[in-house]
């Protein structure tokens, strides 16, 4: 379908950041609401940017370090 190209990944769906994380998906749809984790939404979908996911992550891990 695609002439044989494969696609790149480019979102997570709330329950892989979830269990990439080890947290509930609660939680993880809680960072959305706040939007205090990149997300964007998709009819009514709520998904996460890989790209965005990561360089957040990245953030927070800095953020910990410094404490």
């Amino acid at each position: 379908m695609n002439g044989g190209l494969k696609m790149e990944k480019r979102v997570f769906t709330i329950d892989e950041v979830a269990e990439l994380l080890c947290v509930s998906k609660s939680y993880i749809y809680q960072l959305v609401r706040e939007n205090k984790i990149p997300n964007l939404k998709l009819g009514k979908r709520k998904l996460i940017p890989i790209e965005q996911f990561n360089k957040w992550l990245e953030t927070q891990a800095e953020s910990q370090l410094l404490l």
